[in-house]
């Protein structure tokens, strides 16, 4: 095991007449095992001594003292020669260091797990760490995150908010902060560049408004492709979230929803859809355009299809001519997926296109012209695994809007060849 680092070495004979130590250096420590023997040594290799000074650790080794082990700070003593090693690097990586050290010398550690010797003039290549998992709040780093990280789970410590550390990470695809306390991701989090995966489930953000949920937005919309909000008391689903067009996997199961947005059809990869343990009545008309491989709506609270009363059958027509200026443009900003925030356009028009669009059976946009009507589907249709409660079946009410009278009669047609 190789650990970079910043040290200087104490002759214990010399600093007795009043010498002092000599400055820090930038060095590299390995610990190696002998290839013929049961014995380990430590090695040092810097700039001034590429060749490397080896200290053997069985019956030469004095004391280490850990008492600063949390600000990355270590001194190890030998008994011969008389040295005192003081040591100084970043926490993440010394602690596990110390353990294997501590492992040789209780010998409690395995030794396969340990390189053999190699030749002293080898220049040692240390690898960056690129995952980091942190169950404890002991763990956490006080002097910030490796910068080569890919995947962090920080998971089960109460945290209370996001760490803005997090956010220079500008290689993390990763990223698990389950089982903690936070209610708010700052907007300037869907700067992340390169994340693919997030789960922020078990936490409190059933306490952020609206406004709150502006960071699903950005390059999260090109990058992001699984997203856990599960357990987190949620009484809406932020609209924002369909404008992640590369999602394949959403989980918000057990929560406290009564309706999903109405535009997630328009999240054409999605493969995995769980939204089970909800409290969810009807299911919005454009979930038609997806193509599911599994989808869970257990213990929800779907009308069966005796339960539609005459009303919700109707069709319900406000299609009477072509839609205004207005509502022609925001349909082409939403056909095009063009990006928009109150930095390009007015906050009005920002919150009518987020808002106010209701989406066709077919995925196209529409606001006040379109036809409605409410229907018994078969969800069977667009999932390949459909996991539900025995009672309800495969059925769902589901709000279908249509953006013409075309679409209306082709649901219509369609809806008598299932019934055949």
């Amino acid at each position: 095991m190789r650990l970079p680092c910043t040290l200087s070495i104490q002759d214990r004979c010399l600093s007795s007449n009043g010498k002092q130590s000599k400055k820090p250096i930038s060095s590299t420590v390995a610990i190696c095992k002998h290839p013929k023997a049961d014995k380990h040594c430590l090695i040092i290799f810097n700039s001034k001594n590429p060749h490397g000074t080896k200290y053997d650790l069985e019956e030469n080794f004095l004391k280490a003292h850990t008492s600063f082990l949390n600000e990355g700070k270590v001194t190890i003593q030998f008994k011969n020669p008389p040295h005192d090693i003081y040591i100084q690097a970043s926490v993440i990586l010394l602690k596990p260091f110390i353990r294997l050290l501590h492992g040789i010398i209780t010998k409690t550690g395995n030794p396969k797990l340990l390189p053999k010797s190699m030749s002293l003039s080898v220049t040692p290549i240390f690898v960056a760490p690129t995952k980091l998992v942190i169950n404890n709040r002991s763990e956490y780093p006080t002097k910030g995150f490796p910068p080569t990280l890919e995947s962090l789970t920080i998971e089960g410590i109460r945290r209370l908010g996001l760490d803005l550390g997090i956010m220079k990470l500008t290689k993390l695809k990763v990223l698990n902060l389950s089982d903690n306390n936070i209610s708010m991701i700052p907007e300037a989090f869907s700067l992340m560049k390169n994340l693919k995966v997030l789960d922020i489930s078990k936490n409190h953000f059933y306490k952020s408004s609206l406004k709150d949920w502006k960071w699903l937005s950005g390059n999260l919309c090109d990058t992001l492709v699984s997203l856990n909000l599960a357990d987190n008391k949620l009484m809406f689903l932020p609209v924002h979230i369909i404008k992640l067009k590369n999602l394949h996997t959403l989980d918000v199961s057990g929560n406290n929803l009564k309706e999903i947005p109405n535009g997630i059809g328009c999240l054409r990869r999605l493969k995995s859809l769980k939204i089970n343990e909800n409290a969810i009545e009807k299911l919005p008309g454009s979930i038609k355009c997806l193509k599911l491989v599994e989808l869970n709506v257990t213990n929800n609270k779907f009308k069966s299809l005796n339960v539609l009363s005459s009303k919700d059958q109707l069709l319900l027509s406000r299609i009477t001519g072509a839609g205004s200026l207005k509502e022609l443009s925001s349909q082409r900003v939403l056909e095009l997926g063009l990006r928009y925030d109150a930095s390009i356009i007015p906050a009005t028009v920002v919150f009518y296109l987020d808002s106010e669009a209701k989406y066709c059976t077919c995925g196209k946009p529409c606001f006040k012209v379109y036809s409605f009507k409410c229907i018994n589907f078969n969800l069977g249709c667009i999932s390949d695994a459909v996991i539900t409660n025995p009672v309800s079946g495969l059925y769902a009410k589901v709000d279908c809007y249509f953006c013409s009278h075309k679409c209306a009669r082709i649901s219509n047609a369609n809806r008598v060849q299932l019934v055949r």
